[in-house]
């Protein structure tokens, strides 16, 4: 894992660089690439911005959420009222930022009292009431984030410079006082949740002064630059956390006693009578978890449930809350059958109940404590859904789908569960806020339309997903496929595989967040691709059969990718000569591997910040990879990582990597191109000057450009002008 420290300026400018064999692809690509990204990537966005940060009052009867009407990417305070249908802007720190230039934006805000809410911005608290009144009531010469409200309203904490601080309610200026100090700049607050009472604060401090300090040195914006980062690899020593609570009356603090301060932290929460804290805990590998419950008085720890499992658990989708009237813990977990289900524990060490069950997923939930009903996210209806449902606190007892259509819900429950307020989106509509009663009518009314009206003038792709078997161990296996307009099943078409990653099987406008993609495929696909998408080893949804599997990075994982461009071929409607594939992060990795072990499946490929040596991976990676150690070490990190695998190249690759990156740095990207140097293999590299991980998010401008190089590349070899019967 790394971490950024925030400090950036002027330093020592190192300069990397292969040209033998290699091209820096900035040439301009051409002019119909170019008009048909602007169009998609344009500013304001054609898909809008969609509504975030939603937060009902705590009466119930008003929504807040971030949001820009216009399509600009700065948003400011909005609210609506489910009574009378009003719509109404609150603040206006977005009519000087049409033009996209973040001179400042609202980081956060939470509702004071139900007719007052308290938001960053530019370092300073203001708020704002329900008629737009706003009024800045403290600034700082510093950062501030983590922005909460006491249940009473009475106050607000926030961390600053790693700190926590505490700032009482009142009419006029106030001023803030820090309650605790964290040990050092490399020790601070990663999070805090208020008691119920308003008297204490629990807080996870968090501490990573084991990890290197490594000085990124880039060339961007006609200067050099260094950004200085912390970075923690596999066999070294890892983050430290603590749990604890403050008192705000004297800011005396309890630390808790935990098995092993390097433990991951899944979750904690307080009971609703303040005696208890329970915290949701494993070790490293998530092979061992337990949650324990403590005393807040006394810091007794009670080991409330634990599960093991004799393979790691890459990516956990753990959760626990507590149960109506602190009668116990509801538990999410997959220690039973292999799927993520709930689980109600009434005591320590007794024996949990099933309450969901069946061959799919849970992904999410909360618990509705006046009516003893859990409300949760689940794909039960289709494996690429995340859809609505409640169940009764009860074994056996009947799930109730809560929402309508198939698609993608993040939701939002008013206090008393009258109401239920949802981001929606599926596969042809971008992401916009509705509200849905949870009565026996449940109508819904739509809050937000974020899509400009030329968004609605295009002709989407047609998306269907598709079954298949693994051709390596008969694993079932599910794609996403995008079908260009007036798809013929006879016709063969090139095919592009991207962005490849786990759980990329999603119901939802865009694919995968981190990179917004929507607009490359719609561009593809409507230039004559089949776009595809896999999921592979280690993704959610599908149980432990798919999860457990994943034992090998570029493994099992490329071989599910060849799986499904197996069955395309196999269905007749894929030019095998015509396939490309594509992916970022561990998806570049995917990339690289598939070219390198698997030459001739795929006519070209494109990885973007491509992970190819695992020394260099997250710690947290070791739950695939494994540790640096044992008799099969280093071979077993070798097979994994695909710089040792650079000879195998035979067809055309493009590098996609930004010089800022500090997940995966760029000076990566130059020891495979070393590599691929070393054994006189030719391939292209895209250079972009400052950018980021995420790529392809850094700037309107950045994207078209990147998605441009992209889509040439991928023209040139695959031709999608040609048709072949």
């Amino acid at each position: 894992m790394k971490y950024a420290s925030g400090r950036e300026g002027s330093g020592v400018f190192l300069i990397l660089c292969a040209f033998v064999f290699c091209s820096i692809a900035f040439a301009e690509a051409s002019t119909d690439n170019e008009d048909s990204l602007a169009t998609l990537y344009s500013v304001p966005s054609l898909i809008g911005t969609p509504p975030k940060a939603i937060s009902w009052s705590n009466d119930g009867n008003t929504i807040a959420f971030l949001w820009n009407d216009r399509g600009y990417a700065i948003p400011d305070i909005w609210m609506f009222s489910p009574a009378t249908g009003e719509k109404r802007r609150l603040t206006e720190h977005s009519d000087d930022a049409s033009d996209n230039r973040k001179s400042g934006e609202i980081i956060e805000f939470q509702w004071l009292n139900n007719s007052r809410i308290v938001y960053v911005f530019n370092n300073g608290l203001h708020t704002v009431d329900l008629e737009g009144h706003s009024t800045l009531n403290e600034s700082f010469d510093s950062e501030i984030e983590q922005l909460r409200v006491s249940p009473d309203g009475t106050h607000m904490s926030f961390v600053r410079e790693g700190d926590l601080w505490v700032n009482e309610v009142r009419e006029g200026k106030t001023t803030a006082r820090r309650v605790l100090k964290s040990d050092g700049e490399d020790v601070s607050v990663e999070s805090h949740k208020w008691s119920n009472n308003g008297n204490e604060i629990a807080f996870v401090l968090v501490d990573i002064s084991a990890a290197r300090e490594l000085n990124i040195h880039y060339f961007a914006q006609g200067q050099a630059q260094v950004r200085r980062v912390r970075e923690v690899l596999p066999g070294y020593e890892t983050t430290k956390r603590k749990v604890g609570v403050v008192r705000i009356a004297d800011a005396s603090t309890t630390i808790f006693d935990r098995s092993d301060e390097h433990d991951p932290v899944w979750g904690y929460g307080w009971a609703a009578d303040d005696r208890s804290l329970f915290v949701d805990s494993s070790n490293f590998l998530a092979t061992e978890r337990a949650v324990s419950v403590y005393d807040t008085g006394t810091a007794k720890r009670t080991v409330y449930y634990k599960s093991s499992s004799q393979r790691p658990n890459w990516v956990p989708k753990w959760s626990v809350a507590w149960a109506p009237n602190d009668k116990g813990l509801i538990v999410l977990s997959d220690h039973e059958d292999g799927f993520y289900h709930l689980y109600s524990l009434a005591q320590a060490g007794g024996v949990p109940v099933l309450l969901t069950k069946g061959n799919w997923e849970v992904d999410s939930f909360k618990v509705g404590h006046r009516n003893s009903q859990i409300y949760f996210v689940a794909n039960r209806n289709h494996v690429a859904d995340r859809q609505l449902y409640r169940v009764p606190l009860l074994a056996d007892g009947k799930v109730e789908r809560i929402s309508g259509a198939p698609g993608t819900y993040e939701p939002f429950y008013a206090a008393d569960f009258s109401h239920v307020a949802f981001l929606f989106s599926d596969d042809q509509t971008p992401p916009d806020l509705y509200l849905q009663k949870l009565d026996e009518s449940k109508s819904t009314t739509r809050v937000t339309r974020s899509p400009q009206d030329r968004f609605y003038e295009f002709e989407w792709p047609e998306v269907r997903y598709v079954e298949f078997s693994s051709h390596v161990d008969g694993i079932p296996l599910v794609g996403r496929l995008s079908l260009p307009e007036a798809f013929v099943p006879t016709k063969r078409y090139p095919l592009i595989v991207g962005p490849v990653y786990i759980d990329t099987i999603r119901n939802q406008w865009g694919g995968r967040a981190e990179h917004p993609n929507w607009g490359l495929d719609q561009f593809l696909v409507s230039q004559g691709y089949l776009v595809f998408n896999v999921n592979v080893r280690g993704s959610w949804g599908h149980g432990k059969a798919i999860r457990d599997t994943h034992k090998e990075f570029g493994s099992l994982d490329i071989d599910d990718i060849e799986s499904g461009v197996r069955y395309l071929v196999s269905e007749g409607y894929v030019d095998p000569e015509r396939m490309g594939v594509w992916g970022s992060s561990y998806g570049g990795l995917m990339t690289t591997m598939s070219l390198f072990k698997k030459p001739g499946l795929y006519a070209v490929g494109i990885a973007g910040a491509p992970a190819t040596n695992v020394w260099h991976a997250s710690p947290e990676q070791m739950r695939v990879m494994g540790k640096p150690e044992g008799d099969d070490y280093p071979e077993r990190y070798e097979r994994q990582s695909a710089v040792h695998y650079a000879s195998g190249l035979e067809d055309p690759l493009m590098i996609i990597h930004g010089t800022r990156d500090a997940t995966v740095e760029y000076s990566e990207t130059v020891a495979l191109i070393e590599a691929l140097i070393a054994n006189n293999k030719v391939f292209e590299l895209v250079t972009l000057p400052g950018g980021n991980h995420y790529w392809g998010n850094d700037s309107v401008e950045q994207t078209r450009f990147a998605y441009k190089k992209m889509t040439e590349f991928f023209n040139r070899y695959l031709d999608p002008t040609r048709r072949t019967e």
